[in-house]
């Protein structure tokens, strides 16, 4: 009886050590706990960011070596190289655009009068020195996939009439080009190359869109084939049904995403073995970002 009442009058005695050695404890226990937690999420936004921009790869001219080049020994890349690395089993997606300079008889580009004025239109020689060439007014851009599209996702474009283009040779237009020309959802517009042959493009125009980018980029000057209100825009596969007529215009660009960023030096092996010259660099967005 005697130990228990001595160690009831110890607690009693200590109470106040004992509240702050548990105040101590708890203060442990719970700095552990978010420790954890901190350090579970750190680990999984730094893989999430490995998984979506570490993957990204990026195909470029190595601008070390194009100095040490002759203009005419750089090669460029053809549309069937692009297609060809896209068929790689390290490959989680593929994306493509594809873009035509063109003119038009019927459609006036905004800011053509100011372009004008500037020696834009007139019987140049462009291109490959192909005569009856004109720097063109418009351009057509074509992509594979809406994901292409990051100024509608961001709200700095937005569909105010009809719809976004579905079938092949359908087309949006910026509201000002529509208002310029008179221009209505289901109306057919036509287009022509700006190189050589006058080979024409016509499209339905399913959805008119209002534009809040910067027109020019801040570059100099009013070129309107520059004026990113003069951007007819439509599917990869309309511009490619056209670009055996217009090979030699067509500007195509490609976009790979690897399944796992540490797959990028089996995927490069694979794209030099499918003919990429040594001039082009295969680097990701994660590189990139360590460089700078």
């Amino acid at each position: 009886m005697y130990i228990i009442q001595n160690a009831v009058k110890n607690i009693a005695r200590n109470k106040g050590r004992n509240i702050l050695i548990g105040a101590i404890t708890l203060v442990i226990i719970i700095a552990v706990a978010v420790s954890l937690i901190i350090n579970n999420t750190s680990g999984a936004i730094i893989n999430n960011y490995k998984s979506q921009f570490g993957s990204k790869v990026s195909i470029a001219p190595n601008l070390e070596k194009v100095t040490k080049q002759e203009p005419k020994q750089i090669e460029r890349l053809t549309t069937k190289q692009y297609m060809d690395f896209a068929k790689s089993e390290y490959l989680k997606q593929s994306m493509f655009s594809a873009e035509i300079p063109t003119i038009s008889d019927k459609i006036k580009a905004v800011d053509q009068d100011e372009s004008s004025k500037q020696g834009e239109q007139g019987p140049q020689i462009i291109g490959n020195g192909e005569k009856n060439s004109k720097m063109p007014t418009i351009k057509v851009l074509g992509n594979s996939t809406t994901d292409n599209l990051t100024e509608f996702a961001e709200g700095q474009r937005k569909l105010t009439e009809g719809k976004l283009y579905n079938a092949l040779n359908e087309c949006i237009i910026s509201k000002e080009l529509a208002e310029l020309n008179k221009i209505k959802v289901g109306d057919k517009i036509i287009v022509k190359s700006a190189i050589g042959e006058s080979i024409k493009i016509e499209l339905t125009v399913t959805g008119i869109y209002s534009d809040s980018t910067p027109e020019y980029g801040g570059m100099p000057g009013k070129m309107s084939f520059m004026n990113r209100r003069n951007e007819i825009l439509t599917s990869f596969d309309t511009v490619m049904n056209n670009s055996e007529k217009m090979k030699d215009m067509v500007n195509v660009q490609a976009t790979y995403y690897l399944k796992d960023p540490d797959l990028l030096s089996k995927f490069e092996a694979e794209l030099r073995a499918k003919g990429l010259p040594d001039i082009y660099s295969v680097s990701t967005d994660a590189e990139k970002a360590m460089i700078e």
